[in-house]
């Protein structure tokens, strides 16, 4: 009997839509009532529907509607009567009834018990409601969260590369990349869990690398490194590094990676209080020709993790002498250096008067959204001759006006 009221409906689309729309009256109100338009059926299917009640389809379109009422009744009244109308509606439509309030109570029912396994779960006291909320949308398993609050629990007590940790708890070097799932649910665990926000300016890979490192852990590879000529370092132990009193010996411009940074103590000129740093490597190149023995830094582009990192590892009474092309990228270099080490900073012919004295022919038009987030004053006043230039000023054209600060600078210093 079932197969053949199967059969049945099947052969009749309008039956088959009159029992999809039962179906959703019961899930709104939790039984069979209500009204379904005509206006949903074509006029053949009208009268198929006025056929299966038993009337006239004129007398059926006069109503303009179909009660679920009267569609139950002629279903009670036909050959399929033994079959309860309830289940005959599943076997149309395929699927169990189900009721708005009931889904809806399960589903309070499932948040709850969700929300009560972080309380369990060793390792993620710390989670907020909200994220468990977040982790309860994208089906976070419980055998994944009890992954992650291993995780959690065994972070390194000392500065460990990501991957050599991932093999430690994963046996997957690759196990923490962000491509990876279990990766991607790490990472926003040790967000909430370092509280760090963003830093005005700071790129999202900066981000995500004071993350990692505020929990002792490193992604950075070799290609993290930061230019460097006449600096000293002290190593963990307070011995002096031999490599770099090497360099400074030979007057050896070298790359820092940030691996070689992990185990240095402080950093310091090998004479003096002051560094200077520059963004334009071939600027940098000509001028440790011309000044050999200069205390310098050059970053080639946007921060790395590496700058961040020699920088703080200079004392508090070493001072900066910053210098990057102006055009807006490098704008906004020099105000997040600025801003994280504030009276520290000087900058080197970074101003108005040097940038409309020293224009060149490249638009910069695209970029110049990018200078509305500057904060210190000096650069927004660049900023505004630079929207109304729309011209980049670049490092190389200032040379002759950094060789002679530097001489005098030189001579001052006696260096």
């Amino acid at each position: 009997m079932k197969t053949e009221l199967r059969k049945f409906f099947a052969a009749y689309e309008s039956y088959h839509k009159v029992m999809e729309m039962a179906a959703a009256k019961y899930y709104r109100y939790g039984h069979f009532t209500g009204t379904i338009p005509l206006t949903t059926f074509t006029e053949k299917e009208q009268v198929e529907i006025a056929d299966f009640l038993g009337v006239a389809s004129s007398e059926l379109l006069q109503k303009k509607k179909l009660t679920l009422k009267a569609w139950q009744k002629a279903y009670e009244e036909s050959r399929f009567h033994q079959i309860a109308f309830e289940e005959a509606v599943e076997l149309v439509t395929g699927q169990k009834l189900r009721t708005k309030g009931f889904e809806q109570a399960q589903k309070e029912a499932e948040r709850k018990q969700y929300v009560d396994y972080f309380s369990e779960c060793e390792g993620l006291e710390f989670v907020s409601p909200k994220r468990q909320l977040d982790f309860l949308r994208q089906q976070v398993t419980r055998t994944e969260l009890d992954l992650l609050g291993r995780l959690i629990q065994a972070l390194p007590k000392e500065l460990t590369y990501l991957p050599v940790y991932a093999q430690q708890q994963l046996g997957n070097p690759h196990g923490l990349d962000r491509q990876m799932r279990i990766g991607k649910l790490f990472f926003t665990l040790l967000i909430d869990l370092c509280q760090l926000t963003r830093e005005t300016n700071e790129s999202a890979t900066e981000y995500r690398s004071r993350i990692y490192q505020q929990q002792n852990l490193v992604v950075d590879d070799l290609m993290n490194f930061v230019t460097i000529s006449n600096l000293v370092a002290k190593t963990q132990e307070g011995t002096d590094h031999p490599m770099w009193q090497g360099a400074c010996e030979y007057q050896v411009i070298w790359n820092v990676p940030i691996k070689a940074l992990l185990d240095i103590e402080t950093v310091r000129p090998r004479q003096g209080n002051t560094v200077f740093i520059f963004e334009n490597s071939s600027l940098y190149s000509a001028l440790l020709t011309a000044f050999p023995v200069l205390p310098s830094i050059c970053h080639q582009g946007q921060f790395r993790l590496a700058m961040w990192r020699i920088l703080a590892l200079f004392p508090e009474t070493t001072h900066f002498f910053y210098a990057s092309d102006m055009d807006p990228e490098g704008l906004q270099m020099a105000d997040k250096i600025k801003q994280r080490y504030q009276e520290r900073v000087q900058f080197l012919f970074m101003d108005q008067q040097s940038y409309l004295s020293y224009p060149s022919e490249k638009d910069i038009s695209n970029s110049l959204p990018k200078l509305t987030s500057l904060i210190d004053p000096n650069l927004k006043a660049i900023a505004e001759s630079m929207k109304e230039k729309k011209v980049a000023s670049y490092q190389e054209s200032l040379y002759e006006k950094y060789v002679a600060f530097l001489s005098k600078w030189e001579k001052s210093e006696n260096i």
